[in-house]
């Protein structure tokens, strides 16, 4: 009996002891585990941040593009202006040329109706010379 009980005994420590090296090699396997995913819990730590930092960068990016849109949104308005201002410098000089023309036209007349009056002023002397003779 008491041999069958330390038989008995003997494959309880047996099976306690196997099942003590199942959990050793399970804690040992799960400590593996653990220590690749705190490293992974690391990398993915330093992606993380990475990431805040490149989505900083992307927002900064937007609004330098949003500036630089209304920037070139002026760059085209003042264009246009430039352009209408050299519309506008080509319709005053035109102006000018006509006017200068027209000027020119005005002393061409004038002269003539200077020549005319004094044509005038002869005929009408001759007129009354005539009308004396008569």
């Amino acid at each position: 009996v008491m041999r069958t009980e330390i038989d008995h005994l003997k494959q309880d420590l047996e099976k306690s002891e196997d099942r003590r090296l199942e959990t050793e090699n399970t804690i040992e396997t799960q400590l593996s585990q653990i220590n690749d995913l705190k490293r992974k819990v690391d990398e993915l730590t330093v992606k993380a941040d990475e990431a805040e930092v490149l989505r900083d960068e992307l927002e900064e990016y937007r609004h330098e593009l949003e500036r630089m849109d209304k920037l070139e949104s002026m760059l085209e308005k003042y264009k246009r202006k430039v352009e209408d201002t050299t519309d506008l410098k080509r319709q005053i000089k035109a102006l000018e040329d006509q006017n200068t023309s027209l000027l020119e036209r005005s002393h061409q007349v004038e002269d003539e109706y200077r020549k005319v009056l004094s044509f005038k002023t002869l005929m009408d002397s001759y007129k009354e010379q005539v009308q004396q003779l008569e």
